[in-house]
């Protein structure tokens, strides 16, 4: 018997591979796509504003740099209206300047913290996507496309030509991550798009062969 507590989380917990994307920090994540999400909650609760959203939003800065975002988030079921407070943090300054996209960032960082609270692509938070089988088994259900050697192949270019500003840590991190199996299409073309923001004119570091990774994408397709 289902249980009714986990009529929405259930309906709402599985992710799309499509529908996350790569960020190359802190060791490296999978991160959803924000406004998938938003689309999701629209077609669970109605439109942002008549059947879900936030209220008294309140932004406080902080003697460290740091601002302070508090709300109420909201929705509503045929069963009744449902709320509870969020919050997040975020540094003002960017670089050594104001940030001025903070406010966009530290709502949406807040507003993905709230719909997980309801089970909302909760197999990303609970650690699934680090298991290969679990995403591709996502990939079967969702019918994903995988990434293709064409895409594997400007990435890898790109690393190679030095000319991407980035730690050698994260160099390490895009390396091992592109020798993942369960890579999507969506997802590679989040990373190139990262990483195109990050060039420079000079060059600054070579990466290693990618004559491996090609094999394992070749390999993939085939399946």
């Amino acid at each position: 018997m289902t249980n009714k507590n986990m009529k929405i989380w259930e309906q709402v917990s599985q992710t799309n591979p499509e529908h996350t994307k790569y960020v190359n920090q802190r060791g490296g994540f999978t991160a959803i796509d924000a406004q998938k999400q938003v689309k999701r909650a629209t077609e669970m609760f109605g439109p942002i504003g008549i059947g879900w959203g936030v209220k008294n939003e309140v932004f406080t800065p902080m003697a460290n740099g740091m601002a302070l975002y508090q709300s109420e988030f909201w929705y509503k079921t045929k069963d009744g209206e449902g709320s509870f407070p969020i919050n997040s943090s975020i540094a003002m300054q960017r670089g050594g300047r104001p940030d001025d996209e903070f406010a966009k960032k530290v709502t949406t960082d807040a507003l993905t913290k709230a719909l997980s609270k309801l089970g909302f692509n909760s197999d990303i938070f609970e650690g699934k996507f680090d298991d290969n089988r679990y995403v591709s088994d996502m990939k079967t259900k969702f019918n994903t496309k995988y990434i293709s050697e064409s895409q594997l192949k400007e990435i890898m270019g790109l690393l190679e030509s030095g000319k991407i500003v980035m730690t050698q840590k994260e160099h390490k991190i895009a390396l091992d991550w592109l020798k993942k199996p369960t890579i999507t299409a969506s997802q590679a073309d989040g990373f190139l798009n990262s990483l195109k923001s990050k060039m420079t004119d000079e060059p600054i570091k070579k990466s290693s062969s990618i004559t491996d990774l090609q094999g394992k994408v070749e390999e993939n397709n085939a399946k």
